[in-house]
């Protein structure tokens, strides 16, 4: 079920407007908010990707890296870059085991400038090269 709320703003308004509800368009939402979205977004990705459902999970995993919000991460998001990171690995993983080996040679090399020092994604590098020989 999923209910929608009205929130109320201070502004200058006039006294007949004072109880009007604001849309959320007009508020925005704030990064806390998109944060949390994203997070449950991610876990509905991984929760697919573990119970077999490939093609959901990846394209949820789609859905969160052309996000706004991922978008526009600087080094400071440090949890958007975790976030984009394990989503771009994970991607990498589902495109290996479809057997789809020059698309996850290039997202495992797209996690790897993201994380040097993970060396499960430079062993599935190496095993994909290998492979191609």
């Amino acid at each position: 079920m999923h209910l929608q709320f009205g929130w109320l703003a201070i502004q200058d308004r006039g006294e007949g407007d004072a109880q009007r509800p604001v849309p959320d368009e007009e508020m925005g939402e704030t990064r806390e908010a998109q944060e949390t979205q994203l997070e449950e977004r991610y876990n509905e990705a991984m929760q697919a990707q573990e119970e077999g459902r490939s093609e959901l999970a990846k394209h949820t995993y789609q859905q969160i890296l052309q996000g706004r919000l991922l978008q526009n991460a600087t080094a400071a998001d440090a949890l958007l870059l975790n976030v984009r990171y394990l989503s771009t690995k994970n991607t990498a993983e589902l495109l290996q085991a479809e057997g789809k080996a020059t698309e996850a040679l290039h997202a495992f090399a797209r996690a790897t400038e993201m994380d040097h020092g993970d060396v499960m994604v430079w062993l599935h590098l190496g095993s994909l090269c290998e492979a191609q020989d």
